[in-house]
């Protein structure tokens, strides 16, 4: 892509097409990318400008066409009424980056595991068990959005490794 369209630049949709014209020189135009995803290009620019909501159809083929996993979490957390109230915006970061947070939590999951175990060693939760329970279910809340940004991560590694390879491929045969 030669020039970067500055009012969509922040947009998650342009973001990825734009990754993905990095080794895709079919996506370096909205007017390519458009006929891959089979939707008229003055509606993929709405989508890249936050005009219109991409439907969960278009954001499921952007996420394949551009191998940008993010997008389906993007989707879920920001646009998907359902998601919005029930996941956690995963961050977009390196895998080497997420490792090294998933490890930091490492101990946290052993922790309630045996906190959990002496809460219900007697059958009976206590009130000060049950603040307990409360304290542990906001730790492993977190230890949730650490895994969902670390399995995210590695959905990503792996779709560019794909991506490079199919570039690589598709440069072959040409």
């Amino acid at each position: 892509m030669g020039k970067w369209a500055t009012k969509a630049a922040d947009n998650v949709y342009y973001k990825a097409r734009a990754r993905a014209a990095e080794y895709d020189s079919r996506m370096t135009s909205r007017e390519k990318a458009s006929e891959y995803l089979f939707i008229d290009r003055t509606t993929l620019a709405k989508y890249e400008l936050g005009i219109l909501q991409v439907p969960v159809d278009i954001a499921l083929r952007m996420s394949a066409l551009y191998h940008a996993p993010e997008l389906l979490h993007s989707y879920c957390c920001n646009e998907c009424n359902i998601g919005k109230k029930l996941k956690h915006a995963a961050k977009t970061m390196e895998l080497s980056v997420s490792s090294m947070q998933l490890a930091a939590h490492n101990r946290v999951l052993g922790d309630c595991i045996n906190q959990m175990f002496e809460i219900f060693a007697d059958g009976v939760v206590d009130p000060e068990e049950l603040v307990q329970l409360e304290e542990m279910q906001g730790k492993l809340q977190i230890l949730q959005k650490v895994l969902e940004e670390h399995i995210l991560a590695i959905e990503q590694a792996v779709e560019k490794n794909k991506a490079h390879r199919q570039g690589r491929a598709d440069k072959e045969i040409l």
